[in-house]
């Protein structure tokens, strides 16, 4: 999973959280059906919000690792044993072909539109505060 802060609210909380997250990221290898990057814009191979991204080589105990950031850097210098020069290797040829699965612009639509819906005031009269539904919508803003 990717955390972009890219069209998400940014409090003053979540920057400094994400500031102290070192992300590792794995590449999507294989094609399985929960898969649904390239329906929300990214790819299996995307880098965008890691500091590292691992791809798995076919079927082997290898990875590509991509250093991306400074953070990832610094964790390379680290972890340099582990680490070897794979200069020919293509990860592209290693990634899933996942396809696209919903229209990602469509859904946003008609979610705006039952934004504003009375069935949200109807359950927010049955809120008890308890914080329970954050996990089952962990990008929720309200806490």
């Amino acid at each position: 999973m990717v955390l972009s802060l890219t069209g998400t609210i940014k409090t003053k909380f979540i920057i400094i959280a994400v500031q102290k997250l070192l992300f590792l990221v794995s590449a999507v290898i294989n094609r399985m059906s929960i898969v649904f990057c390239t329906s929300v814009g990214g790819n299996p191979g995307n880098t965008e919000g890691s500091d590292i991204l691992f791809t798995r080589m076919e079927r082997m105990a290898i990875y590509i690792a991509e250093i991306l950031t400074e953070k990832g850097q610094a964790v390379a210098e680290i972890a340099s044993v582990f680490l070897k020069d794979w200069k020919t290797a293509d990860k592209e040829k290693f990634l899933a072909d996942v396809p696209v699965k919903f229209n990602h612009n469509e859904i946003s639509e008609k979610l705006d539109k039952f934004f504003e819906s009375k069935e949200w005031v109807d359950q927010s009269l049955r809120c008890l505060g308890c914080g329970a539904c954050a996990y089952v919508c962990p990008t929720c803003a309200c806490f």
